[in-house]
């Protein structure tokens, strides 16, 4: 069974207690009243404005098998499974920013990715998502508005002009599904929008799991403070996630998602999968030389990744250092900032940005470094982590991420962000060693890549979040 990084959750539902305060009453009357003035013109919204709607058959059986009443739905309205459809699988819609072929947009990217990799032959996964990469073209020759095969899935991309409300309704409206997943908080179109036209009752009540993926850390929230602190009180006033079942991928975000949504939130952590690796995975590379060495950043370039820090830790540093950069200039700003740093560094440091790195060349690439080096102030996972230990890449971190204790397991370090001679001494320490101290690295990051990479339980911590069982025992 796979091991998790400390710190990451062991599967266990977070779930409030029974005694959830009852709706908001000012909602309930303003749906009255929006339906007997003829606002709400549907007929769908006529009713069940200001209703307590019974929670679809399925979701009875579910309960009764389990000797429970379903709890009554506030103001829902729960389409029921097409009665003709031949597939028995659990339809679930799954919205996010960006999708493969993609590989710029880092870990929510990835997550979703694995996800429908390991799970797609369990549950059917249809993806909507942009016609593009982060920061790209359009993608050539893939048709936009059409759901298309894509492995054990199906994928529909829009273009940016079909961004729009009424595009996501009827995509919503006319895909029967059993559950929206929703990869994002703060997004506008995939996150933000279905959010609003569930509320609203445009689009089916159907089971809701929201994944922050970091969205909500203190220092993410920094970032763009005044738009996403107002987004977040007018969510909390409207009760947009009352009835959402939250996807945490640690305790962390746990406690992250109760600090802005209250003690009621109903919780569960399903760890983020890794990339599977190989066993074979392998790279040619040099014997690490002491006073030599290469070190390897890949990530986006924003500034919650906090490449900076490691920079300044490289000016007093003794020996010869190559440091190649690979990720996407995400902040053009803090991109300025790097530039401005690295032009002061000393001869004996040099600084190459790379570009960006396609997912098929991951591995390849990082193993042939001596250390990966990320010293972000904040990560719900860190995917590149995991693909550097699983390529053999000792990694230097910052402790802000789920990845702790490193150092005693052989395989890296986690280091705190509050001196930067913390990280200078490690780099001088990396530049020190020799072949045969660094292969001995080398091997257990590997093998601990290898152990992380084979998930067998948090699969099952996916099937509980989708089904909604674990949900049951509270």
């Amino acid at each position: 069974m796979a091991a998790s990084p400390k710190g990451v959750g062991a599967g266990k539902v977070l779930e409030a207690a029974s005694n959830r305060p009852t709706p908001n009453r000012a909602v309930s009357t303003l749906n009255a009243k929006r339906a007997s003035t003829g606002f709400v013109t549907s007929p769908t919204l006529r009713q069940t404005a200001s209703a307590l709607l019974q929670a679809p058959p399925h979701l009875n059986e579910r309960y009764a098998s389990r000797g429970r009443a379903a709890p009554r739905v506030f103001c829902s309205k729960v389409r029921p499974r097409n009665p003709m459809a031949t597939d028995p699988r659990l339809t679930v819609i799954v919205l996010c920013d960006y999708f493969l072929p993609g590989y710029q947009a880092g870990g929510v990217l990835r997550t979703v990715a694995n996800m429908l990799a390991l799970l797609g032959a369990e549950f059917r996964f249809r993806v909507i998502t942009r016609g593009r990469d982060f920061g790209s073209e359009p993608y050539p020759d893939i048709e936009t508005r059409k759901w298309l095969r894509r492995s054990e899935s199906e994928v529909l991309y829009l273009s940016d002009d079909q961004l729009r409300p009424w595009i996501i309704r009827r995509l919503l409206n006319d895909t029967p599904h059993d559950t929206l997943f929703l990869n994002s908080v703060v997004s506008l179109h995939f996150g933000m929008t279905p959010t609003l036209l569930r509320w609203l009752n445009l689009i089916p009540r159907n089971a809701f799991i929201v994944a922050p993926n970091g969205e909500l850390a203190e220092s993410a929230l920094q970032i763009k403070r005044k738009r996403k602190s107002l987004l977040l009180v007018i969510a909390r006033l409207l009760g947009f996630y009352r009835d959402a079942t939250w996807r945490a991928s640690d305790s962390r975000e746990a406690a992250d998602i109760r600090r802005e949504f209250g003690s009621g939130a109903r919780i569960m952590i399903a760890e983020n999968l890794p990339t599977p690796v190989s066993p074979a995975t392998s790279s040619e590379r040099r014997q690490k030389q002491a006073g030599h060495l290469e070190l390897i950043y890949l990530a986006r370039l924003a500034r919650i990744k906090n490449l900076t820090h490691a920079l300044e830790a490289l000016r007093k540093v003794r020996g010869e250092v190559r440091f190649d950069l690979y990720g996407p200039k995400d902040d053009p700003d803090y991109w300025i900032e790097c530039e401005a740093v690295v032009e002061t560094l000393p001869d004996n440091i040099r600084v190459e940005w790379k570009g960006s790195l396609p997912s098929e060349e991951v591995f390849g690439v990082l193993g042939r470094y001596d250390v990966f080096v990320m010293p972000s102030m904040n990560e719900s996972f860190g995917y590149s982590i995991a693909e550097a230990l699983g390529a053999g890449c000792p990694v230097l971190i910052s402790d802000c991420t789920p990845w702790r204790d490193l150092e005693t397991r052989g395989v890296g370090w986690d280091v705190p962000l509050n001196d930067v001679a913390d990280f200078t001494q490690v780099f001088q320490n990396c530049i020190d060693m020799d072949e045969g101290a660094h292969s001995t690295l080398r091997e257990a990051a590997r093998a601990y890549g290898l152990e992380l990479s084979r998930p067998a339980e948090v699969l099952g911590h996916y099937h509980d979040l989708i089904r909604g069982e674990e949900s049951l025992q509270s």
